[in-house]
């Protein structure tokens, strides 16, 4: 399946009418149809981990419309601090502005990562989130950290 896929691979999945939307159908789709997926992979991303370090009261996640404010410390894999101008200084953006979709070559702009990150989080929560994807900048230069 899709899973075993590399990118730029393309594949056809046939789904029969009772792992499909059986004899309900949905919208457009009639009843016991069989549907005929062509997929292309466009682009893969290794899985972004997260920790939560401090839960919240809050069920507040950020929207689309939301101008978020954030700390960020950002660390290396041995956990030594490679930046940490935002900690006291929130680092602040339109949820907007950016994407939770990596590059098509696997890579994340920095503001496209920050998104997704946030996106999971709750209102006042910690996290910490491990990603082993390249970052870089809008103009696809490596952040300097």
């Amino acid at each position: 399946g899709l899973a075993t896929m590399r990118v730029g691979e393309v594949a056809r999945f046939v789904i029969p009418p009772e792992l499909g939307y059986g004899k309900k159908g949905m919208g457009k789709i009639p009843k016991n149809a069989i549907l005929d997926f062509e997929m292309t992979v466009v682009s893969a991303c290794r899985p972004i981990m997260k920790a939560t370090l401090e839960d919240s009261e809050s069920n507040v996640t950020p929207k689309e419309i939301d101008y978020v404010r954030i700390n960020l410390v950002v660390k290396d894999e041995a956990g030594d601090v490679r930046d940490e101008h935002f900690k006291d200084t929130p680092l602040e953006f339109y949820m907007r502005d950016h994407t939770v979709s990596s590059e098509t070559d696997g890579r994340w702009r920095a503001g496209n990562i920050l998104k997704k990150c946030v996106s999971q989080m709750n209102l006042n929560s910690k996290a910490s989130f491990t990603i082993e994807d390249e970052v870089t900048d809008k103009h696809g230069n490596k952040p300097f950290w």
